[in-house]
């Protein structure tokens, strides 16, 4: 069917891909693990966990470094998101340019508005972002296997990257989303001007985003001793949840009305007036989304007592039996509960954008989750502090496969990663989609930023 909408529909396609969904409540919860594990660690026996000369606790060392983590991965899993809606919008607006030119329409009020917004939304904080985040793995590691670095000024020196990394993306990631939804607005205002001598006449967009005020905004940070800052992270996803939404609703009604679809922009309207939206997340997708924080939480207390072995020299045993491969291999799982949590980190992140990966990185990492389990019960033996905070290996398998059957069984949240218009695949194909391969080939070719913005979505 060639009737000038081809490449819209392959836009259409393609932006549950590109477009992220997170939950500002979940993420505001995962910011806040590392606080309540450090009130935590104050109602516990101090002696029991004093390790350092600072007078110092592992449970603070271990709270802090993750917190300071969290906030870095979670500003740049904003400023990341903000830029791939951004770079489908260019290709979104040029698929409708070239649908009115193959209609005849003077398109060149529509150019000049498309380039204009390409010359305002700029990222520049990108490479930044990336490189604390390397700085951010290399001290974390070190504050928790290598004394001294616990120290209090060390400890403060760990949350330069963050605060830095979130004061500098916060005019980006506050702003971003009523100034970009204000232009679209108006380029859907211009597309309606082009096409109405054409015949064709289209509503504008819906505002949904509402506008922030800077100097409010920082007031509030300075009065709460920057405590708004947590509100504040909530309504940044949530403004951008908002505008994701809605427009893939509009975008939806607008395919329909311009293939001659009667009653497309025929819509009931919710309680705030907007329209309602046909896709929502299902609610089984909760209980992963809930395991996800949990394994986190597991994450962090295995690394509090494998930090405590190594600061107390009490090394576990391993199959090889030598005190200096013990003392690496803690240290190396120390590596390894990091990345294994980020993952996590990331794949809650992702869980309702409806992205295929997102699916992927969900299962991949409760799957992942059970090594450091199985490692515990065939390679390593580890000591009292560390195999206080393991957990039942029995419980933790029966979790791990109930989350995964449900992942992989349930029709609706099958349904859910299924990009619309594509017929949803059979569970074999599902399962070979969690270790290799693609469910649905894109013909886009991926580069090394995709791959990297794809992975903090």
């Amino acid at each position: 069917m060639n009737d000038g909408l081809e490449s819209l529909r392959r836009n259409l396609a393609d932006r549950y891909n590109r477009d992220s969904i997170v939950s500002g409540v979940l993420m505001l919860i995962l910011v806040l693990m590392p606080v309540v594990f450090m009130l935590f660690s104050l109602l516990i026996d101090g002696d029991q966990y004093y390790i350092t000369s600072y007078s110092e606790y592992t449970g603070y060392t271990v709270a802090s470094v993750m917190e300071a983590f969290i906030i870095l991965v979670i500003t740049f899993s904003m400023y990341g998101r903000l830029i791939g809606h951004s770079e489908r919008d260019i290709e979104w607006r040029e698929s409708l340019i070239s649908f009115a030119e193959s209609k005849g329409a003077d398109t060149s009020k529509l150019r000049s508005r498309h380039e204009s917004i390409m010359k305002k939304e700029h990222f520049r904080m990108r490479v930044m972002l990336i490189v604390l985040l390397a700085v951010m793995v290399v001290l974390c590691y070190r504050a928790m296997t290598v004394d001294g670095y616990d120290s209090p000024d060390r400890i403060l020196m760990i949350f330069v990257p963050p605060v830095l990394g979130f004061f500098l993306t916060l005019p980006k990631n506050l702003f971003f989303p009523y100034r970009h939804e204000k232009r679209q607005i108006q380029f859907t205002e211009d597309l309606r001007n082009a096409l109405r001598p054409c015949g064709i006449d289209v509503p504008a967009m819906p505002r949904v985003v509402k506008h922030r005020n800077m100097f409010t905004c920082l007031i509030l940070l300075f009065i709460t001793f920057g405590l708004y800052s947590f509100a504040l992270m909530v309504i940044m996803f949530k403004s951008m949840n908002n505008h994701i939404r809605y427009q893939h609703e509009y975008e939806d009604r607008l395919l329909a009305h311009l293939e001659g679809r009667d009653g497309a922009f025929d819509y009931s309207t919710d309680e705030n007036g907007l329209m309602n939206r046909e896709r929502v997340m299902p609610k089984p997708l909760i209980i992963a989304q809930l395991f996800l924080i949990g394994m986190c939480g597991v994450y962090m207390t295995k690394l509090t007592g494998t930090t405590m072995d190594i600061r107390m020299g009490m090394v576990g045993t391993t199959i090889i039996n030598d005190v200096d491969v013990e003392l690496l291999f803690s240290k190396t799982m120390v590596l390894v509960d990091m990345l294994l949590m980020i993952l996590a980190i990331v794949a809650l992140i992702g869980i309702e954008s409806g992205r295929l990966t997102s699916w992927r990185k969900v299962v991949r990492s409760c799957l992942f989750f059970l090594i450091p389990t199985l490692t515990a019960m065939f390679i390593y033996t580890g000591t009292s502090y560390t195999n206080m905070f393991r957990p039942s290996p029995a419980l933790a398998l029966v979790t791990v496969y109930g989350i995964i059957l449900m992942m992989v069984l349930s029709i609706s949240i099958r349904r859910y990663y299924t990009p619309p218009g594509k017929e949803m695949p059979g569970i074999s194909s599902w399962i070979r989609y969690v270790f290799y391969g693609e469910l649905f080939p894109s013909d886009r070719k991926r580069t090394l930023r995709d791959l990297i913005e794809r992975w903090f979505s």
